[in-house]
């Protein structure tokens, strides 16, 4: 209560409080009333308060008093100081038989009178000290107003400022979602309970199909519960302190679908208590990446088959023999295959899907490494259906990369309107019959034989695109392919099974033999690996080397998977010479994984066939961080020439 309402307070019309200490006016004035109770047990006299008009506003009395002493009047109206009731004083009041009135004055201002019952010569210098204690009291009850009053003055003026704090805050994040909307991406922030704060840009509307303020992120993302509970459980290591924030969030998904949509998610921690999660939607963007890859990929395959023109139509007619190998195991819509001809499978498809490869005839080189991966269960799971349904595929995705070169190319091209396509079996047939039934027809069918033939030394651009392909793939660096020589002609069959012979050892030797560059440095090599194919004529063969300098082959390493085969004893000292044949033996594979260019154990297989198949000899060495060389040794006949022989 301020002065001016305790003087309000006790100049007006008042009475004697109540039980509950108040006046008819409702104002308290406790300390008045506590100050006469504590009066009276202190001294053991009554002493009363009375105010402008004669009306008693507190005392030990619990009666209402009407009238006051005139001393008491006098004292109130400045007559006299103070006073002595005496009997004639005591004949007008029914409370005071004697004792003294003291007049208060408070700040220059007589606001009351006390007045103490008793005898004279014992209250009188009471009196004058309850006057000022109550002086004391009403300058101390003053002072406590004057600071509620300013506590009051100082709380409006901090609700005044945090109000002003609270435009400022709302402002701010008005201007920052704007912001945020201008970005056209989705941002939003949460907190441990997960759950999204009112801050969120409008794209996050746009991405979840509604508001989402309050929402729990969790089940924004995701709808499985596994993938909520998961999601909430990683977050909770970085809100409970448990886990570095970049940890987890690299962990979290990058991104997710959300109502068919894909959506790219980032994670940052604003403080400890706050994950901000930026949105974006890249579906368009992803439907636009996956046009240009396949228009790249078309772009690539048409090209390489232009440049190769030759090995495609081979790998068209590799094809259907493949095809047809592979529909004789299929009788009566069951696999049915026995172990040998699946192991001959096994190997032509490895051989087409390299060949393939190099053509960037990517639907055929999946579906062919699917169809291995199907036969390769069927070894152990004899699942037939799982083969036929692969075959299917394989074919299907051929002839679908054919007809996109036929389309794109035109029919013409493999077979121009000026080249006459006569079947390979009508020539032999017209050869044969030169030979045995026409007079001098021996030259004639030797000039036919020739013209089937191809030269070696187109083998060279063939396998140099194969070589830097694959070394690019791997991570790894190779110089130009070295191509030298003698040139010779090889007919057709030989020719492809040459070709299959040699691309197989190539893609072994990028694959298991050349180092990465860092290794080769290491080693106190030249980053960039060498692949060299030289030819020469010897002894009535023909001798094809090929070899690198990488880091060769780990002969102990080979004679340990052989034991782990039971190919090997573990007691017996087989030869070097022994343990790298292994290498050429079905299946077998020192590789940790299976690439899909190596590590089935196929393609050194592949390899071995061929060059038995027209004849010739095939050997190995190697030496340890050297490098490996492959010899292989055809001999000359009507299918080899001589470049210039008749």
């Amino acid at each position: 209560m301020s002065m001016a309402g305790i003087n309000d307070s006790l100049m007006g019309d008042t009475v004697a409080p109540g039980i509950d200490g108040c006046t008819e006016s409702g104002i308290q004035i406790p300390f008045l009333q506590e100050m006469c109770d504590q009066f009276h047990a202190e001294f053991g006299y009554q002493m009363i308060f009375v105010a402008e008009r004669g009306e008693i506003v507190a005392a030990v009395l619990r009666e209402r008093i009407g009238t006051v002493h005139a001393i008491g009047a006098e004292i109130m109206s400045g007559m006299r100081d103070e006073g002595i009731v005496t009997e004639a004083d005591a004949a007008q009041s029914a409370f005071m038989k004697e004792g003294v009135s003291v007049g208060i004055d408070v700040d220059g201002n007589r606001v009351a009178v006390v007045g103490i019952t008793g005898p004279v010569e014992k209250v009188h210098p009471l009196a004058r000290l309850a006057g000022m204690w109550v002086i004391a009291m009403v300058r101390a009850e003053n002072a406590r107003c004057d600071q509620e009053a300013m506590a009051e003055q100082m709380l409006t003026q901090q609700r005044e400022m945090l109000e002003q704090q609270k435009e400022y805050v709302r402002e701010r994040t008005r201007s920052i979602q704007s912001l945020l909307d201008f970005s056209g991406q989705g941002f939003l922030s949460f907190g441990a309970d997960m759950k999204v704060r009112p801050e969120y840009s409008r794209e996050c509307v746009e991405i979840f199909g509604e508001e989402i303020e309050g929402h729990e992120l969790s089940k924004l993302l995701y709808s499985d519960p596994q993938d909520q509970a998961d999601f909430v459980d990683a977050l909770a290591l970085v809100f409970a302190g448990d886990s570095s924030p970049d940890v987890v969030f690299n962990l979290l998904d990058s991104s997710v679908k959300i109502r068919n949509k894909t959506v790219e998610l980032d994670f940052r921690a604003i403080d400890t208590d706050y994950i901000m999660c930026s949105l974006r939607d890249v579906s368009e963007q992803q439907m636009l990446e996956a046009r240009i890859s396949e228009v790249n990929e078309l772009r690539e395959m048409l090209l390489g088959v232009v440049m190769n023109r030759p090995h495609f139509a081979a790998l068209v007619r590799e094809a259907d023999r493949l095809f047809e190998l592979l529909n004789s195991m299929t009788a009566g819509g069951e696999f049915t295959g026995e172990e040998e001809d699946v192991a001959s499978a096994y190997r032509e498809i490895h051989t087409f899907k390299a060949n393939a490869s190099y053509l960037k005839l990517k639907r055929s080189v999946d579906a062919a490494h699917r169809l291995e991966d199907a036969l390769a269960e069927f070894d152990v799971l004899t699942d037939g259906t799982s083969v036929l349904l692969r075959i299917e595929e394989m074919q299907h995705a051929f002839r679908k990369d054919l007809f996109t070169v036929k389309n794109n190319l035109g029919p013409e091209w493999i077979a121009p309107d000026e080249t006459m396509v006569i079947p390979r079996l009508q020539l032999e047939e017209l050869e044969r019959q030169l030979r045995s039934e026409v007079s001098g027809g021996g030259e004639i069918a030797d000039r036919l034989q020739r013209l089937q033939m191809v030269p070696y030394s187109t083998l060279e651009s063939r396998v140099a695109g194969l070589v830097q392909d694959l070394a690019s793939a791997r991570g790894k660096r190779l110089k130009p392919l070295e191509f030298s020589g003698n040139d010779f002609l090889l007919d057709r069959e030989y020719y492809e099974a040459l070709s299959h012979a040699v691309t197989h050892i190539i893609r072994n030797m990028v694959d298991h033999g050349i180092e990465r560059p860092r290794d080769r440095e290491r080693a106190g090599k030249a980053a960039e690996g060498v692949v060299r194919i030289s030819s020469a004529e010897q002894n009535g063969h023909v001798r094809i080397i090929i070899e690198d300098d990488g880091q060769g082959i780990d002969v102990q390493k080979i004679k340990a998977k052989a034991i782990s085969l039971n190919l090997v004893q573990h007691t017996s000292q087989p030869s070097r010479e022994e343990l790298l044949k292994l290498i050429f033996k079905q299946g077998f594979s020192t590789a940790a994984y299976v690439t899909p260019t190596s590590g089935r154990g196929v393609g050194l297989v592949a390899v071995r066939d061929e060059v038995k198949r027209v004849g010739g000899k095939l050997s190995v060495s190697t030496r340890n961080g050297k490098g490996t060389r492959f010899e292989i040794s055809i001999p000359k006949g009507s299918a080899v020439r001589g470049l210039h022989e008749g």
